[in-house]
C-alpha cells in the first residue's frame, strides 16, 4: 500500500480550506467594518455633545437678552450679556461646509473665533450620508425673549467619506432657559 494523499483527496483538503478562508475573511472585514462605524458614531455622538454643553453653558450665563438669527442660510445662535462690565456678546455660526465656530465680543473687543466640531464632522443635515441636500444642523427657535431657547443640533460625519461603514449622524435637542435678571 502507497503512502500519501491522491489527487482527489488535495483537491477536496484545497476547496474546504478555501471555504473556510473565504467565511473568515468574510468575518474578519465585518468586524473591521463595524469596528469603524463605532469608531466614528462615538466620535460624532462627542462632538455633538460637547457642542450642546457649550451652547446651554452660555445662555445660562446670559442675561435676558437672548435672541436668534438666521444670516445667509447658515444656522446662528447670538447671545448676549449686556448688564455686564464688559458687555459679552456670543455668537455662533454654521457654515456651508457645516463648520461651526464660535466667536465671543467682549466690551467691543472681539476674540479669536473657536472651531467647536472636529475635523471629521460637520453641523449639517444632510438627506443622505454623504447627502448631497444638505442644511445646517443649529436650528434654534424662541417665542418670546421671556421664552426658553429651543436647540435642535445634527451632527455627522464629513461628507468627504463615500464608504456607507463610516455613515454616522446624531441629532440631539434641548430646552435652555436663561437667566433672567
Amino acid at each position: 500500500m502507497k503512502k500519501g494523499f491522491t489527487l482527489i483527496e488535495m483537491v477536496i483538503i484545497l476547496a474546504i480550506f478555501g471555504i473556510l478562508l473565504v467565511v473568515g475573511t468574510d468575518f474578519l472585514i465585518q468586524t473591521i467594518k463595524s469596528s469603524n462605524r463605532s469608531a466614528m458614531e462615538n466620535e460624532v455622538r462627542q462632538n455633538a455633545n460637547q457642542i450642546m454643553q457649550d451652547i446651554g453653558a452660555e445662555a445660562r450665563k446670559a442675561d435676558g437678552n437672548v435672541g436668534f438669527t438666521f444670516v445667509g442660510g447658515a444656522g446662528n445662535l447670538q447671545m448676549s450679556t449686556v448688564n455686564a462690565n464688559p458687555s459679552r456678546l456670543v455668537a455662533y455660526s454654521v457654515d456651508v461646509f457645516g463648520v461651526l465656530t464660535k466667536t465671543i465680543t467682549l466690551g467691543g473687543t472681539a476674540l479669536p473665533a473657536t472651531i467647536l466640531n472636529s475635523n471629521s464632522t460637520a453641523v449639517l443635515n444632510c438627506t443622505g450620508c454623504p447627502g448631497s441636500s444638505c442644511t445646517p444642523g443649529l436650528v434654534v427657535s424662541q417665542a418670546t425673549l421671556a421664552d426658553p431657547l429651543s436647540v435642535s443640533l445634527t451632527i455627522q460625519n464629513n461628507s468627504t467619506y463615500t464608504r456607507s461603514d463610516f455613515c454616522a449622524k446624531v441629532s440631539l435637542s434641548d430646552i435652555i432657559m436663561a437667566r433672567l435678571y
